[in-house]
């Protein structure tokens, strides 16, 4: 009879166990349904609203709360996609981070380099941003931005660098490279060096006219196609390199003293 006693005392136990933790259940679910859904926003209304002039001061901000110590910043993730019959390939990044004091913190999850869709005639990634409350965690927004509020925020850090890392005298500035992240360079440089003449080159020759065409047409300052890195090392006084390669796209002796040289596409450690 005494050694029985503990069994039924600890079945007691546990059924009390059991009725407090679905007491909290329903207590947290009753909570989380005070939680509002967080707000959608679709790829036209961000294209549509934001430009990237629009995060330059944005960014300049973060990077002067960054350089305080203000702001925490983990690793970022990589998710790399291999190619099979089912995926692939692609990588998938995911970065994020929070200022102190700001009411909200963002997430961002964007995925490159899914070439094979271009045969589908659709991009080679997407991407979503998803923004948080700082004070209870609740999720604000959820942003479909397929990589544009990515090339704007890089394009916008490319402008920072050229307002405080260049001379104003400094008007000549080359694109290594002439792809998404080169036109979001051009477009947020514009708004920090108005007037400037863009030298453009890249391995497809037929996409580096069309850039300095567009470019051209879009922010109206001169456009000129080169025909290789080391004439357009020469030309040049700022220097944007946004290749995904893993070779190097240009050498120290073409460059002239006093080079600026952001190199945005150098993000893995395999790209140069």
């Amino acid at each position: 009879i005494l050694a029985l006693r503990p069994r039924r005392t600890d079945s007691r136990l546990e059924a009390g166990m059991l009725a407090r933790a679905s007491v909290l259940r329903t207590c947290a679910r009753g909570l989380s349904a005070k939680i509002p859904p967080p707000r959608l926003f679709n790829y036209e209304q961000v294209i549509s609203t934001i430009h990237v002039s629009d995060a330059i001061e944005a960014v300049e901000k973060a990077f002067g709360a960054l350089a305080k110590g203000k702001v925490d910043v983990p690793f970022p993730m990589h998710i790399g996609i291999d190619e099979t019959p089912n995926a692939g390939p692609g990588d998938c990044h995911i970065k994020g981070g929070y200022v102190s004091g700001e009411a909200t913190w963002t997430v961002k999850l964007a995925c490159v380099s899914f070439y094979k869709n271009v045969a589908e005639g659709l991009p080679p990634g997407g991407g979503i941003f998803i923004v948080m409350n700082a004070k209870n965690g609740a999720p604000l927004a959820v942003i479909q931005e397929n990589r544009f509020l990515t090339d704007v925020r890089t394009g916008a850090a490319g402008a920072v660098a050229v307002k405080y890392l260049s001379k104003p005298t400094d008007t000549a500035i080359g694109f290594i490279g002439t792809g998404a992240i080169a036109k979001s360079m051009a477009r947020a440089t514009a708004a920090v060096r108005p007037g400037y003449v863009g030298f453009a080159y890249g391995h497809d020759a037929a996409m580096s006219k069309s850039f300095c065409e567009e470019m051209k047409k879009e922010l109206g300052c001169e456009f000129h196609v080169v025909g290789s890195a080391k004439e357009l090392c020469s030309k040049s006084k700022v220097i944007f390199t946004q290749t995904p390669g893993s070779s190097t796209v240009l050498e120290k002796s073409w460059l002239s003293p006093g080079t600026t040289i952001i190199a945005s596409g150098a993000g893995p450690p395999t790209q140069q």
